[in-house]
Formats: C-alpha cells, sequence, structure tokens
C-alpha cells in the first residue's frame, strides 16, 4: 500500500514539472512571435511654429492607436532632435509620443529646433510611417514685457524702465536701442538701481551701469546719454535686434516708448470748484472773472504748475494774504506736508501739475498769494513773479446730525446735537409719545 501511494506521488510531481516546463515553453515561443506591423501618419507635433513658450516637452501624436495599453515608457525611439535634447521617451496614451526633457535641461530660448521621424522609429512598437516626417520649431524670441517712464534726473533726461520676457544682453540693448527725435536720433546708457538697506530705512541711489557687456537681465533701465531739447517729443525705440542669454535668435518686433520732456517751469495759476465744477482760474484772468468765479471754501483748492513742485516749497516761498492759520496764530496749516517729491513721470504736452492748499481756507473772503522765488523739484526757478488774487465763497448751507437717530426721553438729561452751515431756518419733523405710547407727529421750525 506504501509502495503504491510513493509512487503515485512521483508520478503527481513529474507531472506538474512537465506541466511548467510545457508553459515555458509555449511563452518562448509566444515571445519570439513578432508584432503584427502598424501604419500609422504624423497626425500633429507639439509645439510648434514660432515663438514656442513651452518648452517643458515635444508630443506627437499619430492618427490612430498605435500601442496597446501597459508599460508606456521607451528607451530605444529613433527620433533626431537638433540641437540635441535629452528626451525620456514615454507614451501619453495609445496615439501620442512624449519626449520629456527633465527641469533643468529643458528647451532652450531664442532657438530654432528640427525633428526628424525616420520610418520605423519604434522597432519595439513596429510602427511604420509611409515616409520619414520633418517639422521644425523655434521658441520664444527676446522681446519687450512692459516699459514706463521711472523717473527724471533733469527736466531732458529721463530713466526709463524696460521689462523683457527673458534676460537679455547689456551689449545688445545698447545696441538695439536710440531715441528718436523729429530729425535727430541719440545713444543711449543704462542705469543701476542700487538699494541700500539701513536699521531704520531703504534708500535707493541711481547711477552709471558699470557691469559686463556680457551680463543679460529681464530688466534695464535707460537713458539718453546727452540731454534732449526741453518741451519735445521723442521716442525711445527698437531700432536693432536684441539678444538673450540662451539661443541664436534675435527679436524681430517693433517697439516704442514716447515721451515727452519738460519745458519752462510756469505758475499756471488757481484751481477750484466753482458752482460744484471744477474751474481753472489763470493767472491772466481779469478782477471781473475772479469775483463772478468764487471758490469753494470746503473743496480742494490747488496752485497749478507746468513741473512739478513740493508741499515744501509752496510753504516755504509762496506769501498768503491773510495767512493761512487764520484760526489761530499757534496753528501751523502746513504740519502734516511731506517732503515727498515724488510724482507720475509719465509727462506729456500741457500736462499740469497740482500743489494742493491746505484746509480750512476762509469762507467770503479775498486771498492774495505772492511767488517770491518758487522753484520746482528739478531747481528750475520762476522767470519773473507771480502775484494772483481770488474769493472764496460762502459756505453752502449744510445741517448735520450727530446721529442718524435720537430719542430724546422726559425726566433724564439727553439733548440732539445738530451742526448747522448757513442756514437761516431749521424744519424739524418728529415724533412724540404720550404716557399711553401714543404716537403724537409735530413739526418744529427753529
Amino acid at each position: 500500500m506504501r509502495k503504491i501511494w510513493f509512487f503515485g506521488f512521483v508520478a503527481a510531481v513529474g507531472f506538474a514539472i512537465w506541466l511548467g516546463a510545457q508553459k515555458s515553453i509555449d511563452s518562448q515561443n509566444q515571445e519570439a512571435t513578432p508584432k503584427e506591423k502598424v501604419y500609422a501618419e504624423v497626425f500633429s507635433l507639439l509645439p510648434s511654429g514660432e515663438n514656442v513658450s513651452n518648452t517643458g516637452e515635444i508630443v506627437v501624436t499619430f492618427d490612430r492607436n498605435v500601442v496597446a495599453i501597459g508599460s508606456m515608457q521607451r528607451e530605444e525611439i529613433d527620433i533626431k532632435i537638433t540641437p540635441e535634447v535629452e528626451c525620456k521617451w514615454r507614451w501619453l496614451n495609445r496615439s501620442s509620443l512624449a519626449c520629456i526633457l527633465p527641469r533643468d535641461k529643458r528647451l532652450k530660448l531664442a532657438t530654432n529646433y528640427n525633428l526628424t521621424i525616420s520610418k520605423n522609429f519604434s522597432k519595439e512598437d513596429n510602427i511604420e510611417l509611409s515616409a520619414p516626417y520633418s517639422a521644425s520649431f523655434s521658441t520664444i524670441r527676446p522681446s519687450i514685457k512692459s516699459s514706463y517712464t521711472l523717473l527724471w534726473q533733469t527736466t531732458t533726461k529721463p530713466y526709463i524702465e524696460l521689462s523683457f520676457f527673458m534676460p537679455v544682453t547689456k551689449k545688445s540693448v545698447l545696441e538695439a536701442f536710440k531715441i528718436i527725435g523729429a530729425d535727430k536720433s541719440f545713444d543711449v546708457e543704462l542705469i543701476e538701481r542700487v538699494v541700500k538697506e539701513e536699521i531704520s530705512s531703504t534708500s535707493v541711489e541711481y547711477r552709471a551701469d558699470t557691469s559686463s557687456q556680457t551680463l543679460a537681465k529681464s530688466s534695464w533701465i535707460l537713458s539718453p546719454k546727452t540731454a534732449l531739447e526741453s518741451d519735445t517729443e521723442f521716442d525711445l525705440a527698437l531700432v536693432g535686434s536684441l539678444y538673450g542669454e540662451e539661443g541664436e535668435l534675435a527679436s524681430n518686433k517693433e517697439y516704442r516708448h514716447n515721451f515727452h520732456t519738460f519745458g519752462e517751469f510756469k505758475f499756471l495759476g488757481l484751481s477750484c470748484e466753482v458752482s460744484d465744477k471744477e474751474k481753472l482760474l489763470s493767472v491772466e484772468s481779469s478782477k471781473e472773472e475772479l469775483q463772478k468765479n468764487r471758490c469753494d471754501p470746503l473743496a480742494p483748492i490747488s496752485l497749478v504748475f507746468s513741473s512739478p513742485v513740493s508741499q515744501k516749497s509752496v510753504a516755504e516761498f509762496v506769501e498768503f494774504s491773510p495767512k493761512l492759520n487764520f484760526l489761530a496764530d499757534s496753528y501751523n496749516p502746513w504740519e502734516n506736508l511731506t517732503d515727498n517729491d515724488s510724482f507720475d513721470a509719465k509727462h506729456k504736452r500741457d500736462k499740469v501739475y497740482m500743489v494742493r492748499l491746505p484746509n480750512f481756507i476762509k469762507a467770503d473772503s479775498t486771498h492774495t498769494l505772492d511767488t517770491k522765488k518758487l522753484k520746482d523739484i528739478f531747481g528750475q526757478e520762476l522767470q519773473g513773479r507771480y502775484e494772483i488774487s481770488f474769493m472764496t465763497d460762502h459756505r453752502k448751507p449744510n445741517l448735520t446730525l450727530g446721529y442718524s437717530e435720537i430719542v430724546l426721553e422726559k425726566g433724564v438729561h439727553s439733548d440732539a446735537a445738530l451742526f448747522a452751515t448757513n442756514l437761516k431756518n431749521i424744519k424739524l419733523d418728529f415724533i412724540r409719545f404720550n404716557e399711553n405710547a401714543d404716537k403724537i407727529y409735530l413739526t418744529l421750525t427753529i
């Protein structure tokens, strides 16, 4: 009995070994069988065209499904890309093959790329094209993102800051830009911004740029090399080729930044609100016109100039009669003035600059101002001495309540604060409640 059991066990083990070997042979025969050839054509290539900004991958899509779902990584793909890139090939789906690039080895900017796909580009997938496929594309070229007039060193020498979509070289910036006038052009120079940080403050200084000609930055500050003509329109124009720190392709778009230089420093008059409308009272206004156009004393009143003037200069050099501190001798109407000389540097022809006078200008009065030796922020002094008189109107009739809802209770010290300005009488409509809580509607004229 034991012998029969033993021989049966040996037979079962032998059968299992034979069955495993047979399956291994079948598997080898199956793998040795070549895959069925797939015929396809390239449907699309991304990126394509010019000024390509996506530099992380290249995707080839075919006109049909060419691979089965499974392992999507591929080691040997016969697709040539020049300049050479470090591709990791992978099928994104059954019809799209991608060259995925490492983050630190993306496509170079300002570069023209050529791609060639051989007829049998993937032996592992046994795909065949009717003919080799070739295409080209170029990555984004150097170009200007934005520009603005940063500040003015003098009335005829602006600092203009340009921002670019990629770092561009100092050498190409100096060669590519000119200041264009009506009948002549001017060279530019580059300005360096130096930020100085101290314990309690931060200051900014501007000076001539002394960096290397090969330095590339995404932002440059340009200025005319020599002073320009005053009160004249100019363009900062891109007339040459900009080059980035990588790639051989240059900029191919035109660009112009328009600006207008300052002219002679002039006092133009006074701006105030007359009958709820803003009005400019010129220095040449007649007495009759000034009497007719009385300024609202509670609305902004400003001095108007042809170039920027600081509040500090107006407080120091402009005399007012009567004085602006009419409320009290100890009151300084300019105590909150600022030494900040900043202004909107985008100057255009006929643009005006205002300095607002302090609040609480005396109503129903004639005011005279004398400009004496006033200077603008560039140090230009007024040519001549200006005197102008203006009149303020009565304050507008107005009534202000201390609270929107007021309750006066009998037997309790309570009151209603009313602030009246130039009113002949006040009509009050109110409700009185008696001991039964009945409402009694009353009107009172004061």
